[in-house]
């Protein structure tokens, strides 16, 4: 079943496909790293489309029919990444194969454009003809889509495919599905990244223009993005940008080569309903939402004003001691009769909220919580433990340790925090469990009482 229809199709990768966290940084793609792909250069063949005429006769040939029927990959450059705004498109480019590309530039502000501004219409009247007579394959779709709509052009008669969809299908535990990531990967190409090509950028008619050169270097064009100067794709001249544009479609219809039939052989269902699904997604994203700023704002007062109430009202029911409460500080992990983990200041909310106490796992074994409260301390100690976690806590309190190690073992039982060396072990609750069945251990509390928990 082929995945293109009558709609434009988009995917937008979940976070299944963006959360590096949980991947090594030796992750491998699942489809095998390509070769270098030497003969690029020598094959790549860009061209830059600075006139009209040209542009038409090339999808409209005199004389012949129009192009129809064919792939064609395509791609917008834009000054805005945001939609919404006025004329946001600065050039174009397609590419019928992974080694020939073409850029129509329209609205760069130094260099040739193809046109002059009042026949901008002419070339979208054009340029939709032709894509709305092929198969058009984008990345990235739905960002594309809207800057057409924004110049007037309805997409939803477009049969477009999203390649981007294939990379992220081809392994969705992968790092990334930028289009860099899978020209290097699957095709062996080295493209150039757009600050690469926007370290070209020049910038006629402003201030940096009275102190750099006409034509800044990349140092100078760093510089001028210290001090808030951040060029855009129509400060670049076109002879400085088409290559760049026709390599990101060469590379799109290249991806789509490679990963197409492996991807619909593997997953075809998945791509199909990529394809139904994307439909909405362009709406989606230009979709208004009406928001009432006032009451809004007023909204924000509030919520501040009783945040605010809350934390003082904490504040002094703890004795102006934020979270430090008995003699472990309120960030200090404890566990629960159930066996979980959790911190002390959670408890202490609940406590202000509804008054419970919990019942608590200690080497005495369960013990409910008879009262929580907070006082003030001057001092606390960090302890660091072998495993990499740490306890917070006062001098006072008390932990069940094993002193020396090796064939130095001395006693076993309570000891204060402030009376710790880096020769004593804190023994788990599960150490402590083992030693009691072997009858070896004395779990009761140094006397006279502490007024401290043991833990």
């Amino acid at each position: 079943m082929s995945t293109f229809a009558n709609k434009a199709n988009k995917f937008e990768p979940g976070s299944p496909g963006s959360n590096e966290s949980s991947r090594s940084a030796n992750y491998e793609y699942a489809v095998p790293k390509a070769g270098e792909d030497v003969d690029f250069e020598s094959k790549f063949k860009p061209v830059l489309i600075d006139n009209l005429r040209d542009f038409e006769e090339l999808v409209e040939p005199p004389g012949e029919e129009p192009i129809s029927g064919r792939l064609v990959a395509f791609d917008t450059e834009t000054s805005t990444l945001n939609h919404d705004d006025p004329e946001p498109i600065v050039g174009f480019s397609f590419s019928f194969g992974a080694y020939d590309g073409y850029y129509v530039p329209l609205r760069h502000l130094p260099g040739k454009n193809a046109v002059e501004t009042e026949e901008i219409k002419r070339v979208f009247e054009i340029l939709f003809r032709f894509l709305s007579r092929n198969r058009v394959l984008l990345y990235n779709s739905s960002f594309d889509l809207l800057m057409l709509e924004a110049e007037g052009l309805e997409w939803e008669k477009l049969l477009t495919f999203d390649v981007r969809a294939l990379v992220y299908l081809a392994d969705t535990n992968a790092k990334s599905n930028g289009l860099k990531f899978a020209a290097t990967h699957l095709l062996g190409r080295n493209p150039p990244s757009y600050a690469e090509t926007m370290s070209k950028a020049q910038v006629p008619g402003t201030q940096a223009e009275l102190d750099l050169d006409i034509n800044p270097s990349p140092r100078d064009v760093k510089k001028m993005k210290r001090d808030g100067f951040k060029p855009r794709f129509c400060d670049l001249d076109p002879l400085d940008a088409y290559v760049y544009a026709c390599e990101d479609t060469a590379n799109t219809f290249g991806v789509y080569a490679v990963l197409r039939n492996r991807v619909k052989r593997e997953s075809a269902a998945a791509m199909t309903i990529d394809s139904e699904l994307a439909r909405i997604l362009p709406h989606i994203l230009s979709s208004k939402i009406q928001v009432d700023q006032e009451y809004m704002q007023q909204m924000l007062i509030d919520v501040d004003e009783e945040i605010l109430d809350t934390e003082t009202r904490i504040f002094e029911e703890i004795g102006g001691v934020p979270f430090n409460l008995d003699c472990l500080t309120g960030g200090q992990l404890v566990m629960n009769g159930d066996g979980d983990s959790v911190r002390i200041d959670t408890l202490f909310y609940s406590h202000l909220v509804d008054g419970s106490l919990p019942t608590l796992r200690t080497p005495l074994g369960p013990e409910r919580v008879e009262m929580i409260e907070g006082k003030r301390v001057d001092e606390y100690y960090q302890i660091e433990l072998a495993g990499g976690s740490e306890i917070l806590c006062t001098g006072d309190h008390l932990l069940f340790v094993k002193e020396g190690s090796g064939e130095n073992i001395g006693r076993i039982g309570w000891k204060k925090a402030l009376e710790l060396n880096e020769t004593d072990s804190v023994l788990r609750h599960e150490d402590i469990a083992s030693l009691q069945k072997l009858g070896r251990l004395d779990l009761s509390l140094p006397s006279p009482p502490q007024s401290c928990e043991p833990s």
